[in-house]
């Protein structure tokens, strides 16, 4: 019963960690590309897709 209890605190902790990095807002940091570019290509800006967890647990 502790095990799970612990296994259950550590996914928690785990997955409020990861959302708040996975939906945190995009900070506005200049990129270091030429102004004078096509409006067409990517800028590499990191798009806040959510990161999937697979955490296994031993009972």
């Amino acid at each position: 019963m502790t095990n799970f209890r612990l296994n259950v605190l550590a996914y928690s902790v785990m997955l409020g960690l990861t959302a708040s990095v996975a939906y945190a807002e995009p900070t506005n940091q200049p990129t270091n590309q030429p102004t004078n570019q096509p409006t067409n290509q990517p800028t590499n800006q990191p798009t806040n897709q959510p990161t999937k967890i697979v955490m296994l647990l031993n009972n």
